[in-house]
């Protein structure tokens, strides 16, 4: 499988996040291509990614949780940013057992 993804039909593609699916093979290219399929002690890490409706936007939305979590870090990037970059953010939470729900704002990601 490549490691290269199509932005546009990755976020045509997404379900909500509150769907229960396995990651597509362009979910999946894209979590490899940032690092972020493998996060959190020994990647005992179950993860999603889909999309949540906020005032008329689809937000492209993705959640990982560890095996006991002991709370939640939302995590909200700054303006030119995007979940991609903050892999070191995620697995250090992760690391504390604590779960994390990050979104990309419209026009990101």
């Amino acid at each position: 499988m490549s490691d290269t993804f199509d932005p546009d039909h990755l976020r045509a593609e997404l379900l909500p996040l509150s769907t229960l699916q396995a990651p597509s093979e362009e979910a999946q290219a894209y979590q490899r291509f940032y690092g972020l399929n493998a996060l959190g002690p020994n990647g005992a890490t179950s993860s999603r990614i889909g999309r949540v409706e906020v005032g008329g936007y689809d937000i492209v939305t993705q959640l990982w949780v560890p095996d006991q979590p002991v709370g939640t870090l939302v995590l909200m990037h700054g303006f030119y940013d995007h979940v991609g970059l903050y892999r070191h953010v995620i697995d250090w939470a992760l690391g504390l057992g604590l779960a994390v729900i990050a979104c990309d704002l419209p026009g990101h990601g």
